[in-house]
């Protein structure tokens, strides 16, 4: 093998902050769902609140996540993938969606 075919430190950091990262996404997204799941819907009202109080430039950070939840959401309708218990949250996701420009459904302005 070709020294130059290994992967540089850099490229090893790299991957594995990666590899972190996603590790985390999962752990959040798993949290909120065991938190919705097991308290209800006022505490997803409650999470969705809480988010809104902090700095507002984290506040905006936070816009991409809620926005690409509407999106998947709507192309789950489009694409037909709901079912009973999620129809009404994929309806309004993409009456949601469908309303914005495509500059605002793809530009998060950051400040």
């Amino acid at each position: 093998m070709n020294t130059n075919d290994l992967p540089t430190e850099y490229e090893l950091a790299r991957a594995e902050r990666k590899q972190e990262a996603q590790e985390k996404v999962e752990h959040i997204a798993q949290l909120i769902s065991k938190a919705v799941n097991s308290m209800g819907s006022s505490v997803a009202r409650d999470i969705g609140k809480e988010l809104c109080n902090d700095h507002r430039t984290l506040i905006q950070s936070k816009m991409p996540m809620i926005m690409t939840f509407i999106k998947t959401m709507n192309d789950n309708f489009v694409d037909g993938h709901f079912d009973a218990r999620n129809a009404q949250t994929a309806a309004i996701c993409h009456k949601m969606f469908s309303a914005l420009s495509a500059d605002e459904a793809n530009l998060f302005p950051f400040i």
